[in-house]
């Protein structure tokens, strides 16, 4: 996990959506043995960069994009929003870099409309791993590892048994 050793458990992908809290978080991390098993994630990077001042031990990864207005969630927006995400997955190879250096993260969490294999490329060559969130289907887990994802977040574990939609077993 990120180079660390995870074979004492389980990781922990940690989303921070609060301000205010990084001081409890990283405190919370340290006594109960998590820190070395943890990667702590936020859309905005300055808290990101307050958690590393608290304890640059910390590893910490920038998500992205921010849906400030929420309009992925309503249908309406649909086209707009699927045309939103085809330009910023292009756009995102050049910019990638300078976001995690902006941020000081040591990892990239992209939702997973805007992963590309280009992306991962030049991620992979400042060896900064990319994960893409939330795959909730086998077809999107098959898209996204073959972009060369280091890893996925998900909130269904089954996609990891299931081959996608079809594919023959």
């Amino acid at each position: 996990f990120l180079g660390r050793d995870a074979s004492r458990g389980v990781a922990v992908d940690l989303d921070l959506k609060v301000e205010g809290v990084e001081r409890e978080l990283v405190e919370a991390l340290r006594r109960f043995e998590f820190l070395e098993r943890t990667i702590v994630c936020a859309l905005l990077a300055s808290w990101l960069r307050d958690v590393r001042r608290i304890d640059a031990a910390v590893v910490v990864g920038l998500s992205y994009p921010r849906d400030r207005a929420g309009i992925a969630d309503r249908s309406t927006f649909e086209p707009l929003v699927r045309t939103g995400t085809a330009v910023l997955r292009g756009l995102l190879p050049w910019r990638v870099l300078g976001m995690a250096e902006r941020a000081g993260a040591s990892a990239l969490m992209l939702h997973h409309s805007v992963v590309s294999a280009q992306v991962v490329q030049t991620c992979a060559s400042r060896k900064l791993p990319v994960f893409a969130w939330t795959v909730d289907d086998s077809e999107t887990l098959h898209a996204v590892r073959s972009a060369g994802v280091h890893g996925v977040i998900s909130n269904d574990p089954r996609i990891f048994t299931e081959p996608p939609e079809g594919a023959h077993p």
